[in-house]
This record gives C-alpha cells, structure tokens and sequence, in this order.
C-alpha cells in the first residue's frame, strides 16, 4: 500500500510539472507573438508631420463643437479622432490611421457646416506667447478671440469715422450758411437796386411826390443794413475760409502776393478785393467737402454700417474667420470707392433726372453706395455691357447695309 501510493505521488508531481512546463511555453509563445506585433506596428510606425497634429487638433475642435451643439455624429468617428490623437502623443503614426482619420475628418466637416474650422477657430482666445507679469495678475494670459479682436477695432474706428463726418458735415453747414446768406444779400441788394433805377426814372420824368422820395430814402436804409448783413457774414466767412487755408498751406504763398500789391491798392478796395477772394475761396472750399469730402466719408460710414451689421450675425453663427475678415476689408474700401464716385459724377446724374436721383441729396446716395457697392456695381457692368451691345448691332447693320 505504501508503495502504491509513492507511485502515485510521483505520478502527480510528473504531471504538474508537465503542465507547469506547457504554460511556460505558451507564455512564450504568447509574449513572442506580441513582440513580433509591436516590432511589425513600430516598423510601419513613423512621427506625425505638422499637418497632421494640425489636421488632429483641428478634428478635436470640430468634435468639441459637435458634442457641445447636440449633432449626431457616429461612434466610430469619435473613436477614430481620439485613437489618432493618442497615437500622435505616442509617435505612433501610421498610414492606415491618416486614411480613417483623413475620411471622417471631412465628414466632420460635412457636419459642421456652414461653420467651419477656420471659424471656430477664429472665436476661440489664443494664449499669449510671453504674458508678463501684469496680464497674469489680471487673468490675461489668453489673447480674445479674433471675432472680438475685429469687433472692437471696427466698432472704434467706425466711430472716429462717424466723429470726423460729423465736425466735417458742421463745418460745411456753417460755410454754406454763411455764403447762402451773403448771395441772398446780394440778391436783395440788386433787387432794391432796381426798385431805386425805377423811382429815379419816374423822378426825372417830372412825376415826383413825396411818397415816392419817402420810398426812395426808406430804399437806401434797408440796401444799408442789407450790406452790414453782409459784411458781418463775410467776416464770419473769413476764419472759416483761414483755417482751411492753413491746413492746405496756402496762406503763406497769398501773404507775399499781398506784401507785394499792398502799395498799389488802396483800402476800399482792398476791402472789395478780399470780400470777393473770401467768397470765391469759400465756394471753391465748399465744392470741395461737397463733391469729393463728405461723400467720401460717407460711402465710408456706409460701408462700416453694412460690415458691422453682419459682423454681428457671422459671430452669432460662428461663421467669421479670417478669409471674412479680409472680405470686410475689400468691402469697406469699395465702400469708400463707392461714396467718391457719386461724389464726382453727381452732376451727371441729377442732368438726367432718372430714377428720382435729382430729390435725392449726394450724401444720401453715397452712403447707400457704400452700403449697397453690390448693387452699384451690377448696375454699372449692366450698363457698359448694354453700351457695348449697343456699339455692336451698330456695327452689325452698317457691314450690312
């Protein structure tokens, strides 16, 4: 019995060590295989370039903008997009990953549009490359996203524009008053002149009473104080018409042609002389912010109106990006482009009295220029393409005729 039952334990230990020496081997085997995978993995394996930890990140906002939204996206898009940002930390690229990632990268798109990467990014802030001290203590370490960034550099500068308007509008309006008072003046004074040519006319006719020298003296006085009106508009008129001969230097270059007459000319008439060189100066000055000036601002504010109107709405929709940032550039200056083109071809179009363009002032007209260029220009290629159709059926029937 003893001797059957040491066999047996023989036996046993035999078979455990069997086994034991059979797990060895598929450990082995097991470990020899994962080695052989990872070597093979890390052979076709290669460091990600730029492009493609940008295309990575960019994928992940587009994900963060999905999640955040309620989009419904598939789940093996959100398994391809953070399997390839981890495999990018770990420098194990491959190109089987960049042809998934490469696909549901532009299904991402496709679910995110119209919004696209440039635009989220452009609403996102940046951080700043070397915050100081300052900008950590206020919690500044985040530049603001360039949406805000744009909003507020074309808010201030629309407002410096709109204040420039507004003091160049107020100093045009008090020029033009104060020379629409001195033509009235004068227009007064002819007429009183021609109501005393006829009173002398039946005075020397021999038909003279008193009430007609009564008329004729009341004439005079009121031709007197019609002409102080004057005067004292013309003196107002002088600084005003100094100050824009100071800006444009042309005060110097008068004083030595002055210096030069002063001898030969007495004071009444050096008075005369420098009341109509004040008028004509203040008519030419007037032209000046009339045609090219204020129209020019105005299209300008126009084209702000129209940029900071859908400024709003392309933030609101996460639409702006940079490509829309240079197209509001574009914009404003055809705007301004717009404004200056009334401007100098306003006379033109109050001759041909369309479309009610003779009720309407230029200002008004530059400004919807600015604002609605788009228009302006349509209707400008429709008439040269109208033009030349027109040039060419004339050719047409003088070749056949």
């Amino acid at each position: 019995m003893e001797k059957a039952q040491e066999n047996q334990d023989i036996n046993t230990e035999e078979i455990v060590e069997t086994k034991s020496d059979k797990n060895e081997i598929v450990t082995e085997t097991i470990d020899s295989a994962k080695k052989i995978i990872t070597e093979t993995r890390t052979k076709n394996c290669f460091t990600p370039s730029d492009s493609i930890l940008a295309s990575v990140s960019n994928a992940e906002i587009m994900l963060t903008y999905i999640t955040e939204h309620g989009i419904d996206i598939k789940k093996e898009y959100v398994e391809t997009v953070i399997n390839s940002k981890y495999l990018c930390e770990q420098n194990q690229w491959s190109p089987e990953v960049e042809v998934d990632m490469r696909i549901v990268y532009k299904e991402l798109t496709k679910l995110i549009a119209p919004v696209t990467v440039d635009s989220l990014i452009a609403s996102k802030p940046t951080p700043r490359r070397n915050p100081g001290k300052i900008a950590k203590f206020l919690g500044m370490e985040n530049k603001q996203p360039l949406s805000q960034r744009s909003v507020t550099i074309y808010t201030f500068v629309a407002i410096f524009i709109m204040a420039l308007l507004l003091i160049v509008q107020i100093y045009f309006y008090l020029g033009s008053t104060r020379l629409n008072r001195i033509q009235d003046c004068n227009q007064k004074i002819a007429e009183k002149e021609a109501r005393m040519n006829e009173l002398m006319l039946v005075k020397n006719s021999g038909a003279s009473n008193s009430s007609i020298d009564l008329e004729y003296e009341q004439i005079i006085n009121e031709i007197a104080e019609i002409d102080n009106e004057k005067s004292s508009n013309i003196k107002h008129l002088i600084p005003w018409v100094e100050f824009l001969k100071d800006l444009t230097n042309i005060h110097k270059e008068e004083k030595e042609i002055e210096e030069i007459e002063s001898d030969e000319i007495t004071s009444a008439e050096k008075s005369i002389r420098e009341a109509t060189d004040t008028i004509q100066e203040a008519q030419s000055y007037l032209i000046i912010l009339g045609i090219y000036l204020l129209p020019l601002l105005y299209g300008l504010v126009g084209g702000f109106s129209f940029v900071l109107r859908e400024i709003t709405s392309e933030i609101r929709n996460l639409t702006f990006s940079r490509v829309t940032n240079t197209k509001y550039l574009l914009r404003i200056v055809l705007g301004l482009l717009a404004g200056l083109s009334i401007g100098l071809f306003w006379g033109d179009l109050e001759k041909t009295q369309q479309f009610g363009l003779a009720s309407l002032s230029p200002m008004l007209l530059a400004f919807l220029a600015g604002y609605c260029v788009e228009y302006l220009f349509m209707f400008i290629e429709k008439f040269v393409l109208s033009f030349f159709k027109k040039h060419e059926n004339n050719e047409e029937k003088k070749e056949n005729k």
